[in-house]
């Protein structure tokens, strides 16, 4: 944007307005505000999350573990408690 319709936006558009399209705008890194927000509600959501099943797992005998362990091999190609990681 020139420096005139910098100058002309500046002096026609409101607070609100500017926070806005401020909000949207990439930082350093390439990425807004409002994405910001969501990675960093992604995040608390994904540890609450693990703290629940980390909870439930403490919980299982040795058969619902075995029956677990199978079902992430499958899931995610790797055998943890065979011993290999």
């Amino acid at each position: 944007m020139s420096p005139e319709m910098t100058k002309h936006y500046q002096a026609h558009a409101d607070r609100k307005a500017k926070e806005k399209y401020l909000s949207q705008m990439p930082d350093f890194l390439g990425v807004s505000a409002a994405q910001q927000l969501a990675l960093r509600d992604d995040t608390v959501k994904a540890m609450d999350l693990r703290k629940q099943l980390k909870a439930r797992i403490d919980k299982m005998t040795m058969e619902q573990l075995e029956t677990i362990d199978a079902f992430l091999n499958e899931l995610t190609g790797s055998i943890i408690l065979g011993g290999e990681a």
